[in-house]
């Protein structure tokens, strides 16, 4: 149960609570697990390790908040505003983020594990090292986000919005539907926008990206090996170096061997590194086309004239 004093004290606004908490130089927490805070204005707040876990913070305005390492594990923040708040290393497990606004918030290395990201706001985000295992992102917005080294094995990214993100080095292994209770047409990256993402090195292994519109992704050195991409959109995609050992293509065909992969759905091709050319023989021309010269000088005029034959150096001579 939340600390009845911190309550109250916060329940008087951002800025009196952040001149009681300065004035009051504790090394304690603020305990506000269980709280209800639905709709209350938190604007640039510091609860930095702050417990809030299980507390309703349905529709609250924490605007440019600063929730370092607080824990909110499974609090209900649908519907909350958290534009450019610092959430570093949150702890935000089961979480309910359905429609949140996280834009341009920092949530580097924060853990998200199983949270509620449906339909969320997190363009600009900075999810650099953050933990979103098993997390829904359906249809959530993930335009331009900062994902280096993010783990989402097994999210599910259903329609999820990821233009120009940069994915580097991100892990999707294993986005599958029984994870999360899901049909395997249902899971994983179906139908995502993934257009001029970079995910350079990304592991991508058994992801479902069927109908996934990758149009100029960077998928240079991804491990795509078991990926769905079969009616994938990637006109433009860069696979230079890409894993895609027993990868379903956007035709249906297997690939069974790493390679370069071109295709574009207007005109499906698959081709892998060309091989060196082979220098090319001669043209063969007929042997009856073929002239023969006539005989050395030191051998003296003939007086006799001299009819080919098609077999090559005999001749057969005809009286004048």
């Amino acid at each position: 149960m939340a600390n009845c004093k911190h309550l109250a004290v916060l329940e008087k606004g951002a800025s009196h609570w952040n001149r009681y908490w300065k004035e009051l130089r504790t090394n304690v927490c603020p305990d506000l697990s269980g709280a209800n805070l639905r709709n209350i204005d938190l604007s640039a707040v510091k609860l930095i390790g702050a417990n809030l876990q299980g507390a309703n913070l349905q529709g609250a305005r924490l605007i440019g908040s600063h929730l370092n390492h607080a824990d909110l594990s499974g609090a209900d923040l649908r519907g909350a505003d958290f534009r450019w708040a610092d959430l570093i290393g949150t702890k935000l497990v089961e979480a309910n983020l359905l429609n949140s606004n996280l834009s341009e918030a920092n949530l580097s290395g924060a853990q998200l594990t199983l949270a509620n990201l449906n339909l969320a706001n997190l363009r600009w985000a900075d999810l650099r090292w953050a933990n979103l295992r098993q997390a829904r992102l359906r249809k959530a917005n993930l335009s331009e986000v900062m994902m280096q080294g993010g783990q989402l094995n097994r999210a599910d990214l259903q329609g999820a919005i990821l233009c120009r993100a940069d994915l580097r080095g991100a892990n999707f292994s294993s986005l599958e539907a029984g994870t999360v209770g899901l049909h395997p047409a249902e899971a994983g990256f179906v139908g995502a926008d993934l257009s001029r993402s970079d995910l350079r090195d990304a592991d991508l292994s058994k992801a479902n990206l069927a109908g996934a519109r990758l149009h100029g992704a960077d998928l240079q050195g991804a491990n795509l090996t078991d990926v769905d991409l079969r009616s994938a959109q990637t006109d433009g995609a860069k696979l230079d170096s890409s894993h895609l050992e027993n990868t379903l293509m956007p035709d249906g065909s297997l690939d069974v061997a790493p390679g370069k992969v071109e295709i574009s759905l207007g005109n499906i091709q698959h081709t892998h590194i060309p091989q060196p050319e082979k220098p090319k023989a001669p043209p063969v021309r007929s042997r009856a086309a073929k002239k023969i010269p006539a005989l050395p000088p030191k051998y003296g005029k003939p007086d006799v004239g001299l009819e080919t034959v098609p077999c090559a150096r005999k001749f057969k001579a005809i009286s004048a």
